[in-house]
């Protein structure tokens, strides 16, 4: 009995590090990141065999007014799923995504959060997760925007400055994660009474 107490307890103490899965709104300027709800806060869900995912495209707290926008979405590994992207009706794309050339259609974009595009994943396959990238175009050294003046910023994804960690992940234990609950030792020792 003492093996299940001790792994419900560690369980229990592992969570909220487990839970990094659910990134807090970005603070850092000009960041971007794939979020499967509309506060753009989740970036992990779990989706049944033949279900959906709807993620969007979104740069936050952006410095400049953005006029163009150059990124690749990637979704590894690729045999899992199909995606069906769509343009917000701010933006047009010049190439097919999941790379992104993309030209603000009536001038400079502002706002907290901009959303770019919106992806609907249908998932062929729930076996293995899928990890979401956000890289630098082709020949690209960052993921960037530019503005009227012609400058370009760099973003740094949501995760963080690094490219090669997920932005967003399907089918990685998110359930698991999000169905602990904080509970007290005296609560984890009842359950064994």
């Amino acid at each position: 009995m003492r093996p299940l107490i001790c792994s419900a307890c560690l369980l229990s103490l592992l969570a909220p590090l487990a839970s990094g899965q659910r990134l807090p709104p970005p603070q850092s300027p000009d960041v971007i990141g794939l979020y499967f709800d509309l506060e753009y806060y989740e970036n992990c869900v779990d989706v049944a065999f033949l279900g959906h995912a709807y993620a969007w495209l979104v740069v936050s707290n952006q410095t400049h007014p953005m006029l163009s926008l150059d990124c690749r979405v990637d979704m590894v590994p690729e045999t899992f799923y199909v995606a069906f992207w769509q343009m917000d009706e701010a933006w047009t794309n010049t190439v097919d995504a999941p790379d992104f050339a993309c030209q603000a259609l009536a001038g400079p974009v502002v706002g907290e959060q901009v959303v770019v595009a919106m992806v609907d994943i249908l998932m062929l396959d729930v076996t293995n997760p899928v990890e979401i990238f956000i890289h630098p175009p082709e020949g690209g050294t960052t993921p960037h925007y530019g503005t009227e003046s012609g400058l370009t910023i760099p973003l740094t994804g949501s995760s963080g400055s690094n490219p090669d960690i997920p932005v967003a992940f399907i089918n990685s234990w998110c359930s698991v994660i999000d169905a602990v609950e904080p509970m007290s030792w005296s609560a984890v020792k009842s359950l064994y009474r």
